[in-house]
């Protein structure tokens, strides 16, 4: 469920500001650059939230991961009861 909403996090971070510029473009051009600046900083203003909730989950993970990393470096490799134990 996390994942999806990091997904969509995600495609809306990267894409937001291409459609953007794409709309502007094909729609309301020309344009004075006043209402221009006004417009990019609404959006900048709109995304920056989705931005900083994204990495708060991509800093999660990659703590999550930095965690498992150190608990089986501490405790050393997961010991196998199977009939490959004999090899290890």
């Amino acid at each position: 469920r996390t994942a999806i909403l990091a997904l969509g996090l995600l495609f809306t971070v990267l894409w937001s500001d291409g459609a953007f510029c794409l709309t502007v473009n094909l729609f309301f051009l020309p344009m004075p650059t006043v209402a221009l600046d006004r417009w990019e900083h609404t959006l900048r203003l709109a995304t920056q939230p989705l931005v900083w909730a994204l990495m708060a989950l991509l800093a999660g993970w990659l703590l999550e991961a930095l965690l498992a990393t150190w608990r089986e470096a501490r405790t050393g490799p997961l010991k196998h009861n199977g009939p490959l134990a004999s090899s290890y």
